[in-house]
């Protein structure tokens, strides 16, 4: 059956897939879905071999939406958002997940080729504190865009627009700096003196730019929004 969000080319088992990671997979996007998906690991309890971490989950995410998985500690989201995005090698999974209605890769080299176009955004922010915001996404532009990477203007165009999306202009030549705000040097003053340091919420958009420099086809977050206020929670969405 023909389906709107698919192109003929490239793909793999029917998932379409960015070429070289230079543009998203499909003009209309992805539509992602899971239906009564559980997850077992082994573990080494002597009374049982076998732990269940998800439970007959069934969700579904259209093109252009964004979809909140929200729960208490330990009820699975984190684990949940590994089996979607391709990152759970080990353990047993029943149910079915679909990308534009087809199954998505089992094989480990097709599962690599579709991480390439999905984005994830880990919990922790890790980052190198001695450069500015606008040189981590220049460097991780270059890492992501293969075979147009020497290409200046193409290069520059998106470090632009990743900037651009992620509102960090106004911060793009401050040094990242260190992750304790506990150090008075590293935030300023308030006579506006050169800051030495973007905050915790500046911190977690550029974790989501460095994951948008390829323009993934999907961007999954894990907890993006521990820790922050509403308004930097609102920057970031």
């Amino acid at each position: 059956m023909a389906n709107k969000y698919r192109r003929p080319e490239p793909s793999i088992d029917g998932v379409e897939l960015a070429e070289e990671g230079n543009a998203p997979s499909s003009a209309f996007g992805c539509r992602l879905a899971c239906s009564e998906v559980s997850y077992w690991v082994r573990t080494r309890s002597a009374r049982c071999s076998a732990k269940q971490l998800l439970h007959g989950v069934s969700m579904w995410c259209n093109p252009g939406e964004c979809v909140a998985i929200m729960g208490p500690s330990g009820a699975g989201k984190s684990t949940l958002l590994d089996l979607l995005a391709c990152r759970k090698n080990e353990g047993l999974r029943h149910g079915d997940v679909t990308l534009n209605g087809y199954p998505l890769p089992t094989e480990p080299s097709q599962q690599a080729a579709l991480r390439r176009n999905v984005g994830y955004v880990l919990q922790g922010d890790v980052h190198w504190p001695h450069l500015t915001v606008r040189e981590s996404v220049t460097f991780a532009t270059a890492l992501r865009m293969h075979g147009n990477a020497h290409d200046d203007a193409i290069h520059t165009a998106r470090v632009a627009l990743v900037l651009n999306l992620l509102r960090l202009n106004e911060i793009a030549d401050v040094r990242v700096g260190s992750s304790d705000r506990s150090n008075s040097e590293n935030v300023g003053d308030a006579r506006g003196s050169r800051r030495q340091a973007i905050t915790d919420g500046e911190m977690k958009r550029l974790s989501v730019a460095l994951e948008m420099a390829s323009l993934p086809t999907l961007l999954f977050c894990d907890e993006p929004t521990t820790g922050l206020g509403n308004l930097s929670i609102y920057s970031i969405f």
